[in-house]
């Protein structure tokens, strides 16, 4: 079955920190359980800071998942399967 886990940014909070908990809802664990730092995977301040000014989509793998990050805010997170 596929599973997906989508969250909205909102307020102060960053988009990379959004994508972390996004990861873990999908992982079914607490954000300090992830096996590995967002960090070894991408920039988050560059991250960050490519949504505060531009628009469109980045998509790249997290933890065996496909993260999808709109310039709303969204977080989509996804098996390769559901990758659209």
């Amino acid at each position: 079955m596929n599973r997906k886990s989508t969250r909205t940014r909102s307020g102060e909070r960053s988009v990379s920190a959004t994508v972390v908990s996004a990861v873990a809802d999908y992982k079914g664990v607490n954000e300090f359980a992830l096996d590995r730092a967002l960090y070894n995977v991408i920039d988050p301040d560059a991250l960050d800071n490519l949504f505060k000014q531009s628009r469109g989509v980045v998509r790249f793998d997290y933890l065996d998942c496909i993260v999808a990050v709109n310039q709303d805010g969204v977080v989509t997170v996804s098996s390769e399967g559901d990758c659209g």
